[in-house]
């Protein structure tokens, strides 16, 4: 009997063991539980900031790339605008000089014009009017043989013409210059009264006549002195006349 309550005491205290070893366990086992959940709480907290921590990092980027691309595009604008107040400084200063040349070449052109002017204006040329005739010699039987057919027929060495003259140019001066210009000879003789003139186009004195030879008169009126001592002025007319008699 006693051992039949030894047992019973066993068994009893062994459920009790093994009861108390069940809530032990199911404690340890809520507690693991429990501990897993809050790291797996932490963990997700952990994922979340991680994954909130990125997207403001992207969104703090984004704001910096756009600030920079915004800073670049105003760079840039700042550039352009630069570059077109350079291009309309140097077009402006192109066109001044442009304006500057044009002046220039204007006030060389209208000095050239005024030198030109004034080099083509040359000076009023002078001349005078020569006439050389022998009408008296025309069909003159008193000439003397031979110098019949030195004598023009129309009676003129030279009917008029206008002979250039200069300053100081003397009435011998003239016969000289329009004896050169249309080729006839001129005979003449130094006197005590300077230049005598004794023969024109091969007709000379005394050639019909002792009196016969040539005479000259300016603008009408015989001087009466040596054709080398008489000026012309311009407009002046000098005849030269073959006479028979002095």
């Amino acid at each position: 009997m006693k051992k039949s309550h030894e047992s019973k005491y066993k068994i009893l205290l062994a459920i009790y063991l093994a009861a108390m070893l069940a809530v032990s366990l199911c404690a340890c086992g809520g507690g693991g539980d429990e501990a897993g959940s809050t790291a797996a709480s932490s963990g997700s907290a952990s994922a979340e900031v991680a994954a909130e921590k990125p997207d403001k990092e992207s969104v703090q980027k984004k704001k910096e790339a756009k600030k920079e691309e915004s800073k670049k595009k105003e760079d840039k604008k700042e550039a352009e605008q630069k570059k077109s107040e350079q291009e309309k400084a140097e077009e402006a200063r192109q066109e001044s000089g442009e304006i500057q040349n044009s002046e220039a070449k204007s006030s060389e052109k209208s000095t050239g014009q005024k030198e030109t002017k004034k080099e083509s204006k040359p000076a009023k040329k002078k001349y005078c009017h020569i006439v050389i005739e022998c009408k008296k010699l025309v069909g003159n039987d008193d000439i003397e043989p031979g110098y019949e057919d030195l004598v023009p027929s129309t009676g003129y060495i030279l009917r008029g013409v206008d002979i250039e003259i200069k300053d100081g140019d003397t009435v011998y001066d003239v016969l000289k210059k329009a004896g050169k210009e249309y080729n006839f000879i001129i005979n003449v003789e130094q006197t005590q009264f300077d230049a005598y003139i004794a023969g024109i186009a091969g007709l000379d004195e005394k050639i019909c006549g002792e009196e016969s030879g040539w005479k000259y008169k300016v603008n009408g009126s015989y001087p009466g002195k040596s054709c080398a001592k008489v000026k012309v002025s311009d407009g002046d007319k000098v005849v030269w006349v073959y006479v028979l008699k002095a």
